[in-house]
């Protein structure tokens, strides 16, 4: 982790590299080196020096992991857009051609 902000040019309090560092055991390291450069941007826009543990919790309020993309997915199934579609062109679904 911290090789990573070095080469990001990014500090971190020690309480926001703690919750990082968890943030990765409980999602993936991928994902938590990519809120890195994105809490910066929420740390200079408060023109603060460092990133704060309440910068990653708004990057990770505004960024999902594969955990919880999946989890959304499953409870607005039936509601998205798609589907609005489908119904709009007189009850066709996706991938089922329109009546002409």
């Amino acid at each position: 982790m911290n090789d990573r902000c070095e080469e990001e040019d990014v500090t971190l309090t020690s309480d926001a590299l703690n919750v990082l560092t968890s943030m990765a055991g409980s999602t993936t390291l991928r994902y938590a080196l990519n809120l890195i450069s994105c809490a910066q941007v929420i740390a200079r826009k408060r023109k603060a020096d460092k990133v704060d543990v309440e910068d990653l919790r708004r990057v990770y309020m505004y960024f999902m992991d594969e955990k919880r993309s999946v989890q959304w997915l499953k409870e607005q199934q039936g509601s998205l857009v798609f589907e609005e579609i489908g119904t709009a062109n007189g009850g066709a679904s996706i991938g089922e051609p329109m009546d002409t």
